[in-house]
């Protein structure tokens, strides 16, 4: 759905005073407003949320997501060097408020996780080394806490410092600090996958926000090697396998598609550590990650053993030999496999709903069904036999393998960036 998020912000201290109401765009996934209108009125001398805290100010604010769903109010004491937060949700399982000032992303973030089970609220000072299930911290830095459930609305209250101290924790400054909410809506168990989920940009001391403007960079790496593992891959494995009748430029379609997705990955991979970088993560952390590292590593040795098999082959030889030939045929088969299983990791790293695993899947089904309905009709041929009518089927099959995957990679890609 579409939405804004609602903002109210109020500071004071002996010398300002300053209320507004702003309505701003979100990263959160279901918004994509774009307008910012922000009203300000001031009473006396300069505010002194533009440095954070300043003598005795008190500043107050207050988000809520597009549904209404998820609100939290916040205040920061200056005297005391207090943030304290009030968050409700309509979730009866757990909820996570996380704030970033290194990144956009999950990565960096200091979360505090809270769930309510057998009657009472607990909460769990967290940190998240990557794109996923959040750490709890060798300390925890929460102050006070205070929560309920009543009516399917789970409220939690809880207070830090500022600055804690703790390398494990986010410093709260005047800077800009990425916010990060998520729910689940019937589970406590802080393992279960969140319900809804959003992000936004905001400033603590004066209630400015800022739309995000930085390129979703997760979602072209993701992008990207699907094309490469569930189109190129596939089809030119499809032409080594079946279409050694068309002569020697079996060889150059299966060489120059394979070359492009060995490209395209190396890209991907490249994109990937970028977003690390970007959101000061931790490099190959995941399962995800380290897979997506050994397929980066046995491309460059797949492609290798394709350059010494073309070198190496003889026309009048007898047999495929096991090097460089079938070891290149079992590694291409093995990187197939590998790529599959990470790109479902994928979606789950990208936190991606339902439907690219459900397209995803139909597709690969597409694929192996193809490849066994060839397989089944393929008849025992060298490089001088005529074509026969399995021959022309099986570049039919090459063609309606493309066509259809133009159709199915629209709609992947499309609820991949929705």
């Amino acid at each position: 759905g579409k939405g804004s998020w609602a903002v109210t912000f109020h500071t004071s201290s002996s010398s300002a005073s300053t209320t507004g109401v702003t309505g701003f765009s979100t990263t959160s996934r279901a918004t994509t407003t774009t307008t910012t209108t922000t009203t300000t009125t001031t009473t006396g001398g300069s505010s002194p949320a533009q440095k954070g805290c300043d003598g005795s100010s008190m500043f107050r604010g207050s988000f809520a997501s597009p549904d209404n769903t998820y609100k939290a109010e916040y205040a920061i004491d200056c005297t005391t060097q207090i943030f304290s937060a009030i968050i409700t949700a309509t979730s009866s399982g757990w909820l996570g408020f996380g704030i970033n000032n290194k990144g956009t992303s999950m990565a960096g973030a200091d979360i505090v996780m809270m769930k309510y089970e057998g009657g009472k609220v607990t909460a769990i000072d967290t940190h998240a080394a990557y794109n996923g299930q959040p750490i709890t911290d060798d300390v925890s830095s929460i102050l006070t806490t205070n929560g309920s459930m009543s009516n399917g609305i789970l409220s939690f209250g809880y207070s830090r410092q500022l600055v804690t101290g703790d390398s494990q924790d986010v410093e709260i400054t005047g800077a800009d600090t990425h916010i990060l909410w998520a729910y689940n809506a019937q589970s406590s168990d802080l393992s279960s996958r969140h319900t809804s989920r959003g992000s936004l940009d905001i400033n603590f001391f004066t209630g400015e926000t800022e739309s995000a403007k930085e390129v979703n960079l997760r979602n072209i790496h993701g992008t990207v090697m699907i094309v490469a593992w569930g189109l190129l891959v596939p089809s030119g494995s499809f032409i080594a396998r079946f279409l050694k009748h068309l002569g020697h430029i079996w060889f150059q379609l299966h060489a120059g598609i394979q070359t492009t997705a060995a490209g395209i990955t190396a890209i991907g991979f490249f994109i990937a550590v970028a977003e690390v970088v970007r959101s000061h993560g931790f490099h190959f952390y995941t399962a995800h990650t380290r897979i997506g590292l050994l397929i980066f590593i046995l491309v460059i040795v797949q492609a290798i053993l394709g350059v010494v098999a073309d070198k190496m082959w003889k026309p009048d030889r007898k047999a495929t030999p096991w090097f460089p030939d079938r070891l290149h045929l079992i590694f291409g088969a093995s990187l197939t496999i590998l790529s599959i299983v990470n790109i479902f990791l994928g979606f789950g790293a990208n936190g991606s709903k339902a439907a690219p695993y459900v397209v995803y899947a139909i597709w690969i089904s597409l694929v192996i069904s193809t490849f066994v309905f060839a397989q089944i009709k393929r008849r025992a041929a060298d490089h001088s036999s005529p074509p026969s009518p399995q021959d022309k089927l099986h570049l039919w099959i090459l063609f309606g393998e493309v066509g259809v995957s133009v159709v199915f990679f629209a709609i992947l890609i499309g609820v991949l960036w929705v």
